[in-house]
């Protein structure tokens, strides 16, 4: 990808510069307009580079790639929830990435493109993963990076502190406060914003779209019937989505898969309107779930982009309950051993309840997108557990405990 690359707004279709980040009109979100060739294999568009860099003919990054690695995540065969649904399941489990999530590839090409442009301030909202991404890239780049927090767990705010950003803690039970505040932050200072929904930044979805040309690998050229996305503004979903369209475009594929985006019950506008059938999202739901990095009361122009992507696609929204969120989070490392978080289980849990529901029919071949590793929620964990007995160092010890030993 060259210098003068531009981007087209989705929504009315505007051509912009490359640094020129989202569309004043806010009605769609700004992807590079680049020329398609048809290839006959993936091996035409790869070529060397750590990570997601080996597709960087499909990129837009100019000089060396800010990266740690990020991408070649496992694609993990159920051998339990999948038989038991009737489904051929697999698990892309994006927690195997450097810090611990699928961010961490947006965060990648976000760093390399801002590096391009020369010194700055990297500014983004979070909850958690994208803090933890956006730090340690920023800090690989060597840029200094502010990072503005939405209730994140310990753990998350543990791991980003780590890279040494500057963090604030923002005081809203608001989750678009905390994104506005990001943006307020880049136009008043000229900060360089990293927000990861995609209607703020146009190299998000050509991070996560790699998902969707390592699937393809993966899975041998085929194409899922089901690719399932935990989804907040719904980024995650578009740029795989925009991974598949590549790929078609490219000749390499002739058929798409349905996409499924899952929110949690109390927080799920973009479910609200697909089950409703409306055509514009309204904004509204409460942080009232394990699932924080899933909150977002009102996902703007990125989240209209993933309902439309959603019903273009003959897919569904799902709304899962914090129950059923809790039992897959609980369930699936022994059941699995993928071991997520409880963002990133949500779609297995959407999955589950989309499968009792008919909606996904038994014998689907599907794809379910672990967006973050178990790491990231530790303390939530330790809740669905009893503590372990603690013993002498004595053979009697144990005998006497014997119930306990299986």
């Amino acid at each position: 990808m060259s210098d003068s690359m531009r981007l087209r707004c989705t929504g009315c279709g505007t051509v912009y510069d490359q640094d020129i980040y989202s569309c004043p009109r806010r009605d769609g979100i700004l992807e590079p307009v680049r020329e398609r060739r048809r290839v006959s294999s993936i091996a035409e568009l790869k070529g060397p580079g750590p990570g997601i860099w080996q597709y960087r003919a499909l990129l837009p990054a100019a000089g060396e790639p800010v990266s740690l690695g990020e991408g070649n995540t496992p694609l993990v065969e159920s051998r339990d929830l999948g038989p038991s649904l009737g489904l051929s399941l697999y698990f892309k489990d994006e927690g195997r990435n450097p810090t611990g999530s699928f961010k961490d590839r947006a965060a990648s090409v976000m760093v390399t493109m801002e590096k391009r442009r020369g010194p700055s301030v990297l500014v983004t909202s979070s909850s958690g993963n994208a803090a933890c991404a956006v730090a340690a890239y920023g800090s690989a780049a060597r840029m200094r990076c502010v990072i503005f927090m939405y209730h994140p767990t310990q753990e998350k705010l543990t791991t980003a502190m780590a890279y040494r950003p500057q963090i604030y803690r923002v005081d809203t039970s608001l989750e678009s406060e905390v994104l506005e505040m990001a943006r307020a932050a880049s136009r008043e200072l000229g900060w360089r914003l990293l927000n990861t929904a995609a209607a703020d930044n146009p190299y998000i979805l050509e991070g996560y779209k790699t998902i969707a040309f390592e699937l393809y690998e993966q899975m041998g050229g085929e194409v899922p019937d089901y690719v399932v996305c935990p989804s907040a503004s719904g980024s995650l979903l578009l740029g795989v989505w925009k991974g598949y369209l590549e790929l078609m475009e490219s000749g390499l594929i002739r058929a798409m898969p349905r996409m499924v985006g899952v929110q949690p019950e109390s927080c799920s506008p973009i479910c609200r309107a697909f089950r409703e059938g409306l055509a514009v999202i309204e904004p509204g739901g409460a942080p009232n779930t394990c699932a924080g990095g899933l909150v977002l009361e009102d996902p703007g122009a990125t989240g209209q982009q993933t309902l439309d992507t959603v019903r273009r696609s003959g897919g569904t929204m799902v709304a899962v309950t914090e129950e059923i969120i809790r039992e897959t989070l609980y369930t699936l490392p022994a059941r699995e051993q993928v071991f997520g978080g409880p963002s990133g289980v949500a779609g297995v849990a959407g999955l589950i309840l989309a499968t009792r529901q008919g909606v996904v029919p038994r014998g689907a071949r599907v794809v379910c997108v672990v967006s973050e590793s178990g790491f990231k929620g530790l303390t939530l964990l330790r809740e669905g557990f009893e503590a372990p007995p603690v013993i002498k160092p004595d053979i009697a010890a144990l005998k006497e405990l014997r119930g306990h030993v299986r």
